[in-house]
């Protein structure tokens, strides 16, 4: 623990810890006794290595070795984090960042961050949320996993929508995570080599997951000797080249929801950012007009915005000036981003 923190802040990353709580390992799990040997290792961990930045629980709970299964105790869990380590983000398994739905990596067409609470989030966060599959995912893409559970709040490609939040007694601010492995399961295998996500899928992800107002987890598992695999390296660095030569350069300027080319430019790519920080997220609908041919005419339309949204076009766009239409909002917007990229491989 100590090596990882250390060289996750000699290189300015922020580190975050996977603690599972379900340790068949432990003699202990099953019983009371379990949920105070696990918040002693939050302590440990945030005594020792702190700060912690971000504290990951996943929901599994599974029977141990003594046949039982555990009633975690996750009210207790957050508030040793929140008292510990008053900054940490708390995910997935937690009140302050949402599991999509899904081991795909792909979050809804329609993400809203700000979602209805049923119940008591700290304890219920798990159950509202459970498993389904939605939108672009693949059944291999969930193949580790064993059944879709049914007919609950997260199976709802609606989770955010005026006609929900109206219906509602109480909201949070709720943001979605989606967490995919570049490997066919979350463990390493040399076995597996020769099947990592090639970078046309990995770029697909990335659209469908940061490009809806997510946050991407991409795993990336180490071997038995700590170390990441060469062609996992390989792949990853051909998506950070992707990335940084697609969106590092901000094509024509933001003014009032227009962009002026001078000269005109082409592109494949619109990036639309909300101000979530200081009004939320707010827009519903919206489509983009470009200027051809003398006209304006329609070339992207989508719903939500949120602190981002990628449209990637079927072809090249070529003008001198675009224009946001904001067409359903349930307040006043306040546009922080507007841009247009060509796509780069």
């Amino acid at each position: 623990m100590k090596e990882f923190v250390s060289a996750c802040r000699a290189n300015g990353i922020k580190v975050g810890i996977y603690l599972s709580p379900w340790d068949r390992h432990e003699p202990t799990y099953g019983t009371p006794a379990y949920n105070t040997f696990f918040i002693n290792q939050l302590k440990e961990v945030s005594e020792n290595y702190g700060p912690i930045d971000e504290f990951w629980f996943d929901g599994a709970c599974g029977e141990g070795p003594n046949g039982k299964k555990q009633e975690y105790a996750w009210s207790a869990y957050y508030a040793t984090i929140r008292k510990l380590e008053p900054n940490a983000v708390i995910a997935v398994s937690g009140p302050d960042v949402r599991w999509v739905g899904n081991e795909g990596g792909f979050a809804r067409e329609s993400e809203w961050s700000t979602v209805p609470i049923v119940g008591n989030m700290n304890e219920q966060v798990r159950k509202e949320f459970e498993y389904y599959n939605f939108d672009g995912v693949k059944p291999e893409d969930m193949a580790q996993l064993q059944a879709v559970k049914p007919i609950i709040s997260g199976k709802d490609k609606d989770l955010g929508s005026t006609d929900k939040m109206l219906a509602a007694n109480e909201w949070a601010w709720f943001p979605a995570e989606c967490d995919t492995s570049i490997r066919p399961g979350w463990f390493y295998h040399k076995s597996q080599d020769g099947q990592v996500k090639s970078l046309d899928a990995l770029i697909d992800i990335y659209f469908k997951s940061v490009g809806r107002n997510s946050v991407l987890l991409l795993n990336i598992p180490p071997d038995r000797d700590g170390r990441l695999a060469d062609v996992d390296v390989k792949r990853l660095g051909e998506l950070g080249k992707f990335i940084s030569q697609t969106f590092g350069r901000t094509t024509g300027r933001h003014r009032e929801n227009t962009i002026a080319f001078t000269p005109s430019t082409t592109f494949d790519v619109i990036s639309v950012g909300e101000d979530i920080a200081t009004v939320g997220q707010r827009v519903e609908a919206f489509h983009v007009e470009a200027h051809i041919d003398g006209e304006w005419k329609t070339i992207a339309s989508s719903t939500t915005i949120g602190y981002k949204r990628l449209i990637r076009l079927d072809e090249p766009v070529t003008t001198r000036g675009i224009k946001l239409i904001i067409d359903k909002s349930r307040a006043p917007t306040k546009i922080s981003s507007f841009s247009v990229h060509r796509l780069k491989k």
